[in-house]
């Protein structure tokens, strides 16, 4: 494997501002505050979203296994949450972290029933994308 450009732990911020699925946005700005930790050695990990825009979630998010990136995803049920002045829920949180680049990316699943997807603007929604399917596999799971 190819020398890795991303370190064992970070604290960083992403804005997931734009709409990818749904008619408006819950959130017009994200923020999103995340933290991971990787044993590289041993192949494990765990990443957390610590808050959006100053306000505290603490969405613990787990490693789905995808070549090429570090990706991580939320396994709560529809959780509501106050961001701000505002009462959201969140469903689904996933974070990619590409290996050979270090590229940051992130996706929220608002709603009870993940009627809205805001996302990073570098966020990959290409139908390939293994990141939209394991997203996407957590959608039609909401649904049933």
């Amino acid at each position: 494997m190819a020398e890795s450009k991303v370190p064992e732990h970070e604290v960083f911020d992403l804005n997931v501002n734009k709409l990818f699925k749904g008619s408006e946005l819950v959130l017009d700005e994200a923020v999103s505050t995340f933290s991971f930790h990787w044993d590289f050695e041993n192949g494990m990990g765990i990443a957390h979203l610590i808050d959006i825009n100053e306000s505290m979630v603490n969405i613990t998010l787990h490693p789905i296994g995808l070549a090429g990136r570090l990706a991580f995803m939320s396994d709560i049920p529809p959780t509501p949450f106050r961001i701000g002045d505002k009462e959201v829920v969140i469903y689904r949180v996933i974070l990619n972290i590409m290996l050979d680049s270090g590229e940051k990316s992130a996706a929220i699943m608002f709603n009870d029933n993940g009627s809205v997807i805001q996302i990073t603007p570098n966020f990959d929604t290409g139908d390939s994308s293994e990141v939209m399917k394991n997203f996407n596999a957590g959608l039609s799971a909401s649904a049933e």
